[in-house]
């Protein structure tokens, strides 16, 4: 499972500063169910639709009847409640199911961003449920309440925007057996210090996918895959391909937290934990990219079995924070620009390790390399820091690099839920005031676009017709949507070194 590289030297300067490298081949997935291949039957709601109407277009239902179980036959598998426009205030919960592959989808009816929004919480606990493309948000910074709960089996949220909630962003709980979470962006979520998250995970049972989302100025951490004392063991939570960056640094009480963490406290066992191919990033010298356990005094995580394959880790104090784990792949990651080290590798005993392939961006003399080998507490250089851990080389060597590396490098992902629509990441470390696009992966020639950076989904940065050329995209600094709660501050700006854009047509 290797990615061919393609270095483009340049010469005078003696400098690694591009590169361009086939994505590596897929970890194993297991699918979070299917979609419905049947029309069913298509009703709608609106803010003041009524439980007596039909639920046609002329004459919606209100959003509660359509989530009520309680005296009414309908809807069922296989049918579409369109959101029309408008906002839908109050806390909503959603008693009803679909069947396996016939899930009840409750979806947007516009294909524009913030048509559809639900100012409050929504909590599903049926199965066979798909929330989709519409807004979830608190206008009125006050409660307790999530943005989004995720409580029944076999449920999807996709191209979702959830933001200022009071809680997390979303909750997805042992409950959503099977379920995923795709396409969805999430900022500015959280009042309580240390425990409000993007998105907040517990697994025990069955798969959970988490893909292609957008997670930034969170309160505390982006990613939040855990556990109490009590709680079962973590199992098979597969984080793929989504960006995380500046999470913690909305909030008074610390400068970042952690884009990325999958642990628990004091249980152990994880099984089946896969980080793949994520662009994380901090804009300034604090938070931890990604951490693969947790420890606090008197807990650490001890896991079974990880994952952490072609991740782009960039900024903050610390790259990749590893505690113990019984079996690891690490491979084929990108570290840079971490203030303090580059990878923190806790565990001193990394005899169960596939470890190949990585690429840290610093001089090899750096003390970036922190073990924890044999008791020591010291950084150590690149080349005794392999000495230290035995980690040297597998079957293709890790490689350090004392110059700027991938100076701009971008990253296509083609939305499956969505003709014309998907996510690019761009990491600009020379801080050009211009980046070129290809939308080639979304749309076809002939075909519109929408392009909008997540930091401001009111206005696009780019319209037009492709015409199979290159775009070019600003990458100057972009001041980020302010939090509602005023006991936060407007977190950190990635420009013009990071920027994560929304295509769709």
């Amino acid at each position: 499972m290797k990615a061919e590289r393609l270095l483009v030297l340049i010469s005078m300067a003696g400098v690694l500063a591009s590169c361009v490298r086939e994505r590596p081949t897929e970890p194993l997935t297991v699918s979070a169910g299917t979609m419905s291949t049947l029309s069913g039957t298509h009703y709608y709601v609106s803010p003041t639709g009524l439980a007596s109407n039909p639920g046609t277009q002329a004459a919606p239902w209100s959003l509660t009847r359509s989530l009520t179980l309680t005296g009414y036959s309908t809807p069922v598998g296989g049918d579409t409640v369109y959101l029309m426009n408008g906002v839908y205030s109050g806390d909503f919960r959603g008693f009803r199911s679909g069947t396996p592959g016939n899930p009840i989808t409750y979806r947007q009816l516009s294909s524009a961003f913030l048509a559809a929004t639900i100012d409050g919480t929504i909590r599903m606990d049926g199965a066979d449920i798909v929330l989709r493309g519409f807004e979830i948000k608190r206008s009125d910074p006050t409660g307790t309440l999530p943005g989004v709960e995720a409580r029944g089996a076999r449920q999807k949220y996709i191209n979702l925007i959830v933001h200022d909630a009071a809680q997390q962003g979303i909750t997805f709980w042992d409950e959503a057996i099977d379920s995923e979470v795709y396409g969805c962006i999430v900022y500015n979520n959280g009042f309580h210090t240390n425990q409000d998250h993007g998105i907040y995970v517990h697994n025990s049972t069955g798969t959970k996918v988490i893909e292609q989302n957008v997670f930034f100025n969170n309160k505390s951490y982006g990613i939040h895959v855990y556990a109490q004392v009590g709680d079962p063991p973590q199992k098979n939570v597969q984080i793929l391909h989504n960006a995380s960056f500046n999470n913690g640094t909305i909030s008074y009480d610390f400068a970042a937290k952690s884009n990325i963490l999958v642990g628990d406290k004091g249980i152990g066992g994880a099984t089946g934990m896969v980080v793949y191919y994520n662009n994380l990033y901090f804009s300034g010298t604090e938070g931890i990219n990604l951490e693969m356990g947790y420890e606090e005094p008197g807990y650490q995580s001890t896991g079974h079995d990880m994952t952490v394959q072609a991740n782009h880790m960039t900024g903050g104090r610390i790259g990749m924070r590893i505690l113990e784990w019984d079996l690891g792949h690490v491979e084929e990651n990108y570290v840079a620009l971490a203030s303090q080290y580059l990878v923190d590798l806790k565990d001193a005993s990394p005899s169960g390790y596939f470890w190949a392939a990585n690429e840290w961006n610093a001089d090899s003399t750096s003390l970036l390399w922190w073990p924890e080998q044999q008791g020591s507490k010291l950084p150590m250089s690149w080349t005794n820091w392999k000495a230290a851990t035995g980690l040297n080389c597998e079957s293709e060597c890790d490689m350090a690099f004392g110059a700027l590396f991938r100076g701009q490098w971008n990253d296509y992902n083609t939305n499956k839920y969505e003709h014309g629509r998907g996510m690019i990441g761009v990491l600009n470390l020379t801080g050009q005031a211009t980046d070129q696009i290809w939308l080639g992966s979304f749309v076809s020639p002939g075909e519109t676009y929408k392009i909008y950076n997540v930091l401001n989904l009111n206005t696009p940065v780019a319209t037009g017709t492709f015409n199979n050329a290159y775009i070019t995209l600003s990458m100057a600094a972009v001041i980020p949507p302010t939090p509602v709660n005023t006991q936060v501050h407007v977190g950190a700006t990635p420009g013009p070194y990071f920027h994560v854009f929304i295509v769709t047509n």
